[in-house]
C-alpha cells in the first residue's frame, strides 16, 4: 500500500510544475524567507536579461530594505527602483526612515550589491505590493504580486503570485505609471 502511495505522490509531483507563484511558508514552514530568496535568486540566474526590479511597497523601512537586498542582491548589474509611501509601524519619522534608506542604498550600490538604487516617494494611494522584473529599457517582463509586507518575510502564509492575466498585467503597468508620475526621488 505504501508503495502505491509513493508512486502516486511521485506521479502527482511530476505533473505539478513549480513556478514563481507559491506560498513560501507551505514549502518551508520554518524559514519561508529563505525559500522566497531561493525562488527569486534562481529566477534571476535563469533569466540574466533582467536589468531592473521595480518594488512597490508602501511600508518600506530598513528591515524591509535589508531583506530586499537578500531577495535580489548579488546581481550587480541589477537596478532597483523602490516606490513607497515610506510608512512604518515604528516610532521613527518618515524623514528619518528616508535618510536611513538613502544611506543604506548608497552603501549597497558602493559595495556592488546592486548597480543602482532609486528610492521614490509616491503621493498616490498605495496598498498592494509588487515586484516588477524588467529587461532593457524598462520593458516589463514579469510581475509578481506579493501578499504582504516585506517586513513579514513571507511568514503568515504570504503568497508570491506571478501575474499571467494580460488585463491585470496592463492594469498594474498603468498603476505603476501613476505611482511614478506622482512621485519624487528621495
Amino acid at each position: 500500500m505504501s508503495d502505491l502511495r509513493a508512486r502516486a505522490r511521485a506521479k502527482r509531483k511530476s505533473l505539478v510544475v513549480e513556478s514563481l507563484s507559491c506560498i513560501p511558508m507551505l514549502l518551508n514552514e520554518t524559514r519561508p524567507d529563505l525559500y522566497a530568496i531561493q525562488v527569486l535568486q534562481s529566477e534571476l540566474r535563469r533569466n540574466p536579461f533582467y536589468t531592473k526590479v521595480i518594488i512597490v511597497e508602501p511600508y518600506m523601512d530598513s528591515q524591509s530594505f535589508q531583506y530586499l537586498s537578500e531577495l535580489f542582491g548579488g546581481v550587480s548589474n541589477l537596478e532597483i527602483e523602490v516606490l513607497s509611501k515610506f510608512r512604518s509601524v515604528d516610532k521613527d519619522t518618515k524623514e528619518e526612515r528616508k535618510e536611513e534608506l538613502s544611506n543604506l542604498s548608497s552603501e549597497l550600490t558602493r559595495n556592488g550589491v546592486f548597480k543602482s538604487v532609486t528610492l521614490k516617494h509616491s503621493f498616490s494611494p498605495m496598498h498592494d505590493r509588487y515586484f516588477v522584473l524588467c529587461k532593457d529599457n524598462e520593458v516589463i517582463e514579469t510581475i509578481l504580486s506579493i501578499g504582504g509586507s516585506l517586513r513579514q518575510r513571507f511568514g503568515d502564509y504570504i503568497c508570491i503570485n506571478k501575474l499571467s492575466d494580460s488585463y491585470m498585467i496592463r492594469s498594474v503597468e498603468r498603476y505603476i505609471n501613476i505611482l511614478k508620475s506622482n512621485s519624487c526621488v528621495v
